[in-house]
């Protein structure tokens, strides 16, 4: 059997396509070559050429969960200014971290996790347990 890629629009063997679980032949639209040489604009590329649509989408999130932009803006401006430093991830310590809010109301009472177990966290909802939930030790308090 055989595919067209949607990139180069040649016809190709089947193994010539990567797996992907989520359509109904279980293979990408284009083709491992394809892929490899970068025919997709990378997501940044695209958001610098689709400003628009990027601003559509931010906006509907922003009206979605209002909160969540709040906080997120309080937490980036009192890194930016010292009043809160980044702490190392409470999980497995490197140093390279994120702010995960439990609370969007208290945009100040963060968690700090490394980009792995943020990720882990929002796909699972728990990715560290209480033994590993800090007791206040990495968190900051403190108001602007």
């Amino acid at each position: 059997m055989s595919k067209r890629c949607s990139k180069c629009k040649e016809t190709k063997s089947l193994d010539k396509f990567y797996k992907r679980k989520k359509n109904k032949i279980q293979l990408r639209s284009e083709c491992k070559l394809c892929s490899v040489n970068g025919c997709k604009l990378s997501f940044r590329e695209w958001k610098i050429t689709h400003k628009e649509r990027v601003n559509v989408i931010k906006k509907r999130s922003n009206k979605k969960c209002p909160g969540r932009y709040k906080a997120r803006e309080i937490c980036h401006n009192a890194i930016t200014s010292n009043k809160l430093t980044k702490q190392p991830c409470v999980v497995c310590g490197k140093t390279e971290v994120e702010a995960h809010h439990s609370d969007y109301t208290k945009p100040l009472d963060v968690d700090w996790l490394c980009k792995k177990h943020h990720s882990l966290w929002h796909k699972h909802c728990k990715p560290y347990d209480e033994q590993h939930r800090p007791d206040n030790s990495n968190k900051q308090a403190t108001s602007i």
